[in-house]
């Protein structure tokens, strides 16, 4: 029973600790956005005192932390939560130019097949129209 009130007791401010440094990162990401904590207040309905200095060692609720997140959705939640990574999420942008109309299959080695090909059905034709003339008793048709 002692070992696990000790585990407990050691758990116990291990959380502290991980919540107590969550809301000292909300204050970092305000500070570093420019944000007074009354318009941090303002902008996601928390009450005013969440942050005060003598309040920063408290917990802080998940309900608290989804309304922050959801007020400002560039605030990486990893890093909110547990201090790793960046504080902002990574932006990727994406160029939605057109791609420009590729000519497919009009490469060099592509023109030289399609010549191929061209040549090889000459041949044929040719040879279809001999085996017609043989055909037909040695007459021409053409």
């Amino acid at each position: 029973m002692y070992t696990i009130m000790r585990l407990y007791s050691h758990f116990s401010k291990l959380i502290t600790i991980i919540i107590a440094t969550t809301k000292h990162r909300i204050v970092q990401f305000i500070e570093a956005e420019g944000i007074s904590k009354q318009q941090f207040y303002a902008n996601t309905g928390l009450k005013r005192g969440l942050l005060d200095a003598d309040k920063l060692e408290g917990a802080i609720s998940d309900t608290h932390l989804a309304k922050i997140i959801a007020t400002y959705p560039e605030l990486d939640p990893l890093w909110l939560l547990t201090g790793k990574g960046d504080m902002k999420k990574k932006v990727f942008e994406i160029d939605l130019v057109a791609e420009p109309k590729a000519d497919y299959g009009k490469c060099g080695h592509c023109a030289d097949k399609q010549r191929i090909i061209e040549l090889q059905q000459e041949v044929i034709d040719n040879l279809k129209r001999r085996i017609d003339e043989l055909e037909s008793g040695g007459k021409k048709t053409g």
